[in-house]
């Protein structure tokens, strides 16, 4: 096969891949690392990957690169693949006006020269931003849910199929005042006004 197709096989993979030399300058990178960063070939070739994609200066809690340079140096120092946990990595918008927050999951893998050392990484991304979203929404969610249910805890009851009370119902006898015995069975219909009844 010719070399030309290689590089087209590679920049046409699905896997979002950016491959990068040990002084992590982009070499090559696929169509998909490109639309999932919004980013240009032309204008990101050979650039420090740390130019192109900066913390974001906004957030004063911001880490990736710190992360992602760590992970890079365990590469070389190691010559083997490290996987990254998911994180947080704003990308900078096309247009240069502010960040887009994403999170994304990372492996980061060597690859070794003839004599054994590191002479490129291949980093490959996952842009996980939607299930993080969508994960702290149903958190919000349950968390609103147990604040309601403990909001009412104390005048919740059940019934069985038939509508007779089993078993103990201390949400019920708190509100009626009606003990064990009473409420047992129907006795909990005693305690109904006539006029809601």
């Amino acid at each position: 096969m010719e070399s030309k197709y290689y590089i087209k096989i590679f920049e046409q993979s699905p896997e979002s891949i950016v491959v990068i030399d040990t002084s992590f300058a982009i070499l090559a990178i696929s169509d998909s690392f490109l639309k999932a960063t919004d980013k240009v070939r032309e204008n990101i070739k050979r650039l420090n990957i740390f130019d192109v994609f900066p913390d974001n200066p906004d957030d004063k809690t911001a880490n990736g690169e710190n992360i992602v340079r760590a992970s890079f140096n365990l590469v070389i120092k190691n010559r083997t693949k490290d996987t990254l946990p998911a994180g947080r990595y704003d990308i900078q918008k096309s247009e240069g006006d502010g960040f887009e927050r994403r999170y994304w999951q990372a492996t980061s893998s060597p690859i070794l020269d003839d004599n054994n050392k590191v002479k490129y990484i291949i980093h490959r991304t996952d842009d996980i931003t939607e299930q993080v979203i969508a994960k702290k929404k149903i958190i919000k969610s349950e968390k609103r849910f147990e604040i309601a249910i403990e909001a009412v805890e104390g005048v919740l009851w059940t019934n069985d199929a038939l509508g007779k009370m089993v078993g103990e119902q201390p949400g019920w006898a708190s509100i009626t005042g009606q003990s064990y015995e009473e409420y047992q069975g129907f006795g909990w219909v005693k305690a109904i006004h006539p006029d809601d009844a």
